[in-house]
């Protein structure tokens, strides 16, 4: 009879399945310009609420990596200088809005915010366009889940806000450079 109440009473486990981050599948750019350079102006905050430099692929690396892959160059002249001023993974802790009976009273909110420039400049460093692509995604969680829930939950939206970003990207570039644009 125990043996029966313990088997019955064991859950199976949920299994989430993996974000995979492949930059095939994000949107491509491609710019009339000789050299590509990206400045990592974002300094990782070490305190709360940021939670970014507490994972092992921040943000900020997931970015610099699209940047690096998709944003292609071509050409003999123009210099296309890629400033990421915002990377940040946030996460709050804070009343739950939409609680029902068994609920807890409290989750995690969880937010993530890109700010990026391209400046493209001409030989003689002057400025011919400039784009500010900025993001901002959030998502929220319960207080009590398990770390693979929250690996899951982070990536997910890491990935989303960098979908964001590639698409804003693309829709602004080709508004505010088409002629630099192939």
């Amino acid at each position: 009879f125990f043996l029966f109440i313990i088997l019955f009473s064991c859950q199976p486990v949920e299994k989430l399945d993996d974000v995979i981050f492949d930059n095939s599948l994000l949107s491509k750019i491609s710019l009339y310009a000789d050299k590509k350079i990206i400045n990592n102006n974002y300094e990782i905050n070490y305190s709360e609420p940021y939670i970014d430099h507490s994972i092992s692929q921040p943000p900020i690396y997931r970015l610099n990596n699209w940047l690096e892959s998709n944003v292609n160059i071509f050409g003999s002249t123009n210099i296309l200088i890629i400033d990421i001023k915002q990377a940040s993974l946030t996460r709050i802790e804070r009343k739950n809005i939409s609680k029902k009976k068994y609920e807890e009273k409290n989750e995690y909110l969880y937010e993530i915010y890109f700010l990026v420039d391209y400046t493209l400049y001409d030989d003689n460093n002057f400025n011919l366009a400039t784009v500010s692509v900025e993001t901002k995604r959030t998502t929220t969680s319960s207080k009590l889940i398990s770390l693979n829930e929250k690996e899951h939950i982070i990536n997910v939206l890491i990935l989303d806000s960098l979908i964001d970003v590639s698409l804003k990207s693309e829709e602004l570039i080709k508004e505010y450079m088409p002629e630099y644009l192939l």
